[in-house]
C-alpha cells in the first residue's frame, strides 16, 4: 500500500478550515502522514489534545531553530507575509528530518477532497515537480500578474531537482516575499512562473477536477452524479480550493458565509444547485469541527476568518449591504437548511 506525506500549515484562524482537510484526506487516501505547521501555541494545543494519528505537529519555534536566516527576517513582514516566507522553508524541513519521503505534497488548509488522490501522482509520473495553472476564465485574466500558478497544491520529488528548487524558492522567499505585486514578484506565488524554463521534469497538472476553485469555476460544465460525486467537465472532481470563506453573521440557529464567488464572477445559471451541494458539504464539515474544537478548547479559536479579512477594505460597505439583505432574507423568508445567494450561503447550524 502507497504511502502518502503531505503539509499544511495554518494559525487559529484557519484551525476548523485545516481539520476539514484533514478530515477529507482520512475519507479519500488510504495510507497518509499529514505534518502541520502549528503557527501559534493554540493551533498546537488543540490539534495535540486531538490526537489524530495521521497527524504529525510542528511548532513554528520548531523551524525557526533549524532556519537561521528565516527567523531574522521575522520582523521585516507582515504576519501574512510571513507565513508565505515559511511554505518552502516548511517542505523542506520535513523532508531533512526524514530523508525516507520520496514526494511531498503542500496543500492550502483551505483545500478539501472529494475522491481519490492518485490520478495527481499518476500524472505526474517520473517528474521531480507538479504545480498547477490558476486556469482563470477570459474574463478574469487580468488578474495572471499575480501568478500563472497556484501555490496552494505542490508536489516535490525528494530529488535533485525536486530539492534545488526547494533551495531556490527558499533563497527568494527570504530575500523578498510580501503581499504586494512588484514587477515579477509576487508574495511566495508568482515565483512558480519560473519554474517550467528553469528545471526539467516539471509537470503541469492538466485534470480539471484538482484544483477547481472560484478563480476558475466560470469555465467548466459543473454536475453532480449519484450521491456526492461531482465532475469538472468530464473529469471527477477530486480537490477543491475553498478560497476566500468567511463568516458574515448569524441569526439564531443561522449562519450566514460569505463564499467568495461573487468576488470570481462565477455564473450561477444552471449551476447554482451543483454549487451550492459542494459549498454544503464543506461548511457542514467546518461547523463539526467547530463545535469539535469547542469541546476542547478554553480559549475561543477563531472562526475561519483570514488575517487579510481584518483589514479595511473598499468592499466595507458592500459587506454592509450584504449583512442587511442577509438578515433581511432570514428574518421574512423561509430558508432552507442550506441557500446559495450569489455572494454568500446561509446554512442551518445542526442542533446537537
Amino acid at each position: 500500500m502507497t504511502e502518502y506525506f503531505f503539509c499544511t500549515y495554518f494559525d487559529r484562524n484557519y484551525c476548523e478550515k485545516g481539520l476539514a482537510l484533514y478530515e477529507s484526506l482520512k475519507k479519500h487516501v488510504s495510507s497518509f502522514r499529514l505534518f502541520i505547521l502549528c503557527l501559534d501555541d493554540d493551533t498546537f494545543h488543540v490539534l495535540k489534545r486531538l490526537l489524530c494519528p495521521e497527524i504529525i505537529l510542528i511548532r513554528l519555534e520548531d523551524l525557526e531553530s533549524r532556519d537561521l536566516n528565516l527567523k531574522a527576517i521575522r520582523n521585516t513582514r507582515s504576519l501574512i507575509e510571513y507565513y508565505f516566507t515559511c511554505t518552502p522553508a516548511f517542505i523542506l524541513y520535513i523532508i531533512s528530518l526524514n530523508p525516507y519521503i520520496d514526494i511531498i505534497t503542500y496543500l492550502d488548509a483551505d483545500l478539501y477532497l472529494f475522491s481519490s488522490i492518485d490520478p495527481a501522482y499518476k500524472e505526474m509520473g517520473n517528474n521531480s515537480i507538479l504545480i498547477i495553472e490558476h486556469r482563470f476564465p477570459p474574463e478574469l485574466q487580468h488578474i495572471i500578474k499575480f501568478g500563472r500558478f497556484n501555490v496552494g497544491y505542490l508536489s516535490f520529488r525528494n530529488d535533485l531537482i525536486g530539492l534545488q528548487c526547494l533551495h531556490w524558492w527558499r533563497e527568494r522567499c527570504i530575500e523578498w516575499c510580501y503581499d504586494i505585486l512588484d514587477g515579477e514578484r509576487y508574495a511566495d506565488q508568482k515565483y512558480l512562473d519560473h519554474w517550467p524554463e528553469m528545471y526539467p521534469n516539471v509537470c503541469i497538472l492538466q485534470n480539471k477536477g484538482i484544483g477547481t476553485a472560484p478563480w476558475n469555476l466560470a469555465r467548466y460544465l459543473v454536475r453532480k452524479e449519484k450521491i456526492n460525486r461531482y465532475f469538472i467537465d468530464e473529469n471527477p472532481l477530486i480537490l477543491y480550493h475553498f478560497h476566500g470563506i468567511y463568516e458574515v453573521g448569524h441569526l439564531g440557529p443561522l449562519i450566514l458565509f460569505d463564499i467568495y464567488l461573487r468576488k470570481s464572477r462565477v455564473r450561477y445559471r444552471q449551476k447554482a444547485d451543483v454549487i451550492q451541494s459542494i459549498y454544503k458539504d464543506y461548511l457542514f464539515q467546518i461547523l463539526e469541527n467547530r463545535n469539535q474544537i469547542a469541546t476542547i478548547s478554553d480559549d475561543k479559536v477563531l472562526q475561519g476568518n483570514s488575517i487579510r479579512s481584518n483589514r479595511k477594505s473598499a468592499n466595507s460597505l458592500i459587506q454592509i449591504l450584504i449583512r442587511i439583505r442577509s438578515i433581511i432574507l432570514l428574518v421574512f423568508l423561509w430558508i432552507p437548511a442550506i441557500l446559495l445567494i450569489k455572494d454568500g450561503i446561509i446554512i442551518r447550524k445542526k442542533t446537537r
